[in-house]
């Protein structure tokens, strides 16, 4: 099994709510926390990093979080090799966190809803939503 690594960790200084990305080896996942504490209140699934991960029951029994099944993800949805360069864009509250790659939005997290948004899912489900660019303007472009 791959060990688990921390692809990025920064906190928001209003809100105290930290963002991280984790690449656990079979996929990487987008996080945000509760106010001033390490416990997560939302997340999202950004990227596989297997061409053909298994049950994803298999996964959770091992205690990492799954791999998207193929039929659910884009072909941008796989990454096995280098990982792109990312970065974040603050709501002005601290209350949400978008990941950028080439200044583009690929995903988005909100301390309101449970699951997130990324461009690479093609279907609602336990690994997040599908991109809502009404939603995303709402939160990030509206003042």
């Amino acid at each position: 099994m791959t060990q688990s690594q921390l692809l990025l960790s920064e906190t928001h200084p209003q809100s105290g709510r930290w963002v991280i990305v984790q690449d656990n080896g079979t996929s990487v996942w987008l996080y945000l926390t509760e106010r001033a504490s390490q416990a997560i209140a939302a997340d999202c699934w950004l990227w596989n990093r297997l061409a053909a991960p298994g049950n994803p029951a298999d996964y959770a029994s091992q205690g990492l979080a799954p791999p998207a099944p193929k039929g659910m993800i884009t072909t941008l949805g796989t990454v096995t090799d280098t990982l792109p360069t990312v970065m974040t864009r603050w709501r002005w509250d601290g209350n949400a966190v978008a990941l950028l790659v080439a200044d583009q939005a690929i995903a988005f997290i909100s301390a309101d809803q449970k699951r997130g948004y990324c461009r690479h899912l093609r279907t609602v489900g336990p690994w997040g939503n599908p991109f809502d660019a009404k939603r995303y303007r709402r939160l990030f472009e509206e003042l």
